[in-house]
């Protein structure tokens, strides 16, 4: 079984817009991706019509975050997350 023991953090690098994402994001999973192609982030978020609220991080670039469980792309490259996330 994927994931054993409960919850987990998972990063996935160039995720695009991925649907093993939305797997782990449906299954109470913190999902933190990475992806440069803003097309893709966006469109994710859009067609899978989950509540993203967009925050603009200087030297991060745009954070696309869901609420809880959390789920977070940045458009820019590595994203740094406080604990609470």
């Amino acid at each position: 079984m994927m994931f054993e023991g409960g919850a987990k953090s998972v990063f996935a690098p160039l995720c695009g817009k991925s649907l093993d994402l939305i797997w782990m994001y449906n299954r109470g999973h913190t999902v933190v991706g990475a992806e440069i192609a803003e097309q893709a982030v966006q469109e994710l978020f859009s067609e899978k019509k989950l509540d993203v609220h967009v925050q603009h991080v200087e030297g991060v670039g745009p954070l696309y975050k869901v609420p809880r469980p959390a789920f977070v792309i940045t458009e820019e490259g590595w994203a740094v997350l406080p604990h609470d996330h």
